[in-house]
């Protein structure tokens, strides 16, 4: 026995010889576990396939279960390793929801592990449920100047994704009313699109802040001869200045931005003739003086005609025409220049686009606000026409309280359903990639660009210095995102690249309806995945195994 174990020869043939039933039983129980579990993976492909079929079939429960019991033998006919399939279906069928659940199981042939008493059937199982609500989902996007280069690209990526998935949830369920609006926002809002009335415009400057921003000296007086909208005069009888009686004057037209209403009127309140503070004053951004005051009182040294610069009065677009002089200018706290009279037969040829920066009355207004629509493609197009408008500041406030007006059942937006509508669902995505830096050039005599809000220096913001106007704005913005989740609407957040203030955080922390409603995205390239995430959630559909 000791030279049998110290020889070498035929060592390897006896070893083979030895070792083969063990190679060949754990080849084959190998093969067993793998068709055990592609079996399983057909098995449940399936059955998801089956679930939702059936959960989109507009019958009843028991016309549901024959369907699922139907489908699932044709999806698992192809497997040959699939036998004798058995499955179990149930519905529960709500006023606004489908919940569906089922399980499978089936035979799958075994070479070895059978011979050992294991058992060769799989058994899986699916749950889905999804809403059957109405659903009517807002964007309220920032589309200021920082948003330039990969952040609006990645938003308008992320936006489209959005518009895409809705459409197909739209698609699969015909018998739901899904519908989107989107309200590009910078420090304000352009409303001349889709459902726009004239009847929300203050045409007669009536409004308490309407031309805030001018003086009287120098008006001209118009021809009331023609007809209402050519005739109005640019002084009022109240003794403000006409906006739209400007545009006339230069021949320019008014794009469609308007600015914020008084705070002391509710958010989504009817605009209302009999009511003129109900009633939207139409944007229009003043000439700015010829030389900037704030750098120099040489009137020889002008300022930029095209700047968008913290330090310059930066719209500067007609030659003034009532003197370059310092006298020709009101104190700090007053408008920077007062004078009217230039408007009229105004050299405009400076007015316009350079790069993406408007240089005019019109200055950074965005493109305009689509209401609610089931139009899918319309919503694609104005979300690849979004771009970055230099020469604003941001105001969320304002477009979160577009956002609401375009949601509410109220005009002037009336397309939405009630808000305590239990059969639809409702929801706000508001993103920005800043804090509410509504002012622009803060060290002109204006204390800021013109804005939404007029000048800081007029005090619409109930203050003329920069941190309580914000706080204001921000109090503001706040109590809309409380008026909404009253409302029970849901309310997500995102902030991009913009987590870098504790006031910020906890602005936009607080607006979401839940924690984990309220997004901070630092890579651009994840955007598209948070907006698909938030997608799936509104859109209420859950799939489990």
């Amino acid at each position: 026995m000791r030279g049998l174990f110290h020889s070498r020869d035929g060592n390897f043939s006896a070893l083979f010889a030895l070792s083969l039933p063990v190679v060949l039983l754990s080849a084959g129980v190998a093969l067993d576990v793998s068709r055990l579990s592609a079996a399983k993976n057909s098995l449940q492909n399936s059955v998801d396939a089956s679930l939702m079929a059936a959960s989109k079939l507009q019958e009843a429960p028991e016309s549901r279960e024959l369907f699922f019991t139907d489908y699932l033998t044709a999806s698992a006919s192809g497997d040959p390793f699939l036998l004798n399939i058995q499955s179990d279906f149930k519905a529960d069928i709500g006023a606004n929801y489908i919940a569906t659940e089922a399980e499978a199981s089936a035979d799958v042939p075994l070479t070895i592990m059978h011979a050992f008493g294991q058992s060769g059937r799989v058994s899986v199982s699916a749950s889905a449920y999804e809403s059957t609500d109405a659903l009517e989902v807002v964007m309220v996007l920032d589309n200021t100047g920082s948003m330039a280069g990969e952040k609006i690209k990645a938003l308008r990526e992320a936006a489209e994704e959005m518009v895409g998935i809705l459409e197909t949830v739209a698609e699969d369920n015909p018998q739901r009313n899904i519908r989107m609006g989107l309200v590009p926002y910078v420090t304000a809002v352009n409303i001349r699109g889709a459902e726009f009335d004239w009847s929300w415009i203050d045409e007669e400057a009536r409004a308490r802040f309407h031309g805030a921003n001018f003086g009287t000296e120098g008006v001209p007086v118009t021809d009331n001869s023609n007809s209402k909208r050519d005739s109005r005069a640019l002084l009022t009888a109240s003794g403000k200045i006409n906006h739209l009686a400007l545009y006339q004057q230069l021949k320019v037209e008014w794009k469609g931005c308007v600015e914020a209403r008084p705070s002391d009127i509710a958010v989504d309140a009817a605009p209302d003739y009999l009511k003129p503070n109900t009633l939207f004053v139409p944007y229009f951004a003043p000439d700015e003086p010829d030389f900037d005051q704030s750098r120099t009182s040489d009137p020889a040294r002008k300022s930029l005609t095209r700047g968008d610069d913290g330090n310059s009065l930066n719209n500067n677009y007609l030659d003034d025409k009532s003197g370059k002089t310092k006298a020709d200018f009101p104190d700090a706290h007053g408008p920077v220049q007062r004078s009217v009279a230039k408007y009229k037969n105004a050299d405009t040829s400076r007015i316009g686009q350079s790069g993406q920066l408007t240089n005019g009355p019109n200055r950074a207004c965005p493109t305009p606000v689509v209401p609610l629509t089931d139009d899918f493609t319309l919503l694609h197009k104005a979300v690849a026409d979004m771009r970055h408008w230099n020469g604003s500041g941001t105001n969320s406030a304002e477009g979160l309280a577009w956002g609401t007006r375009v949601l509410s059942p109220e005009s002037p937006y009336q397309g939405g359903d009630a808000f305590d509508s239990q059969t639809t669902k409702k929801v706000v995505i508001l993103l920005t990639d800043g804090v509410n830096e509504i002012f622009g050039a803060k060290k002109t005599p204006n204390g800021s660009d013109y804005g939404s809000y007029g000048y800081l220096a007029s005090g619409r913001m109930q203050k003329t210095d920069a941190g309580g106007a914000r706080n204001n704005v921000n109090a503001w913005m706040k109590a809309n995102c409380t008026y909404l989740k009253d409302r029970r609407v849901d309310i997500y957040t995102i902030l991009l690249k913009a987590d870098d203030s504790a006031d910020n955080r906890n602005l936009y922390s607080g607006c979401a309806t839940d924690a984990d409603k309220y997004y901070v995205v630092n890579d651009v390239s994840y955007l598209t995945k948070v907006f698909s995430k938030i997608a799936d959630n509104v859109a209420a559909l859950h799939f489990t195994h």
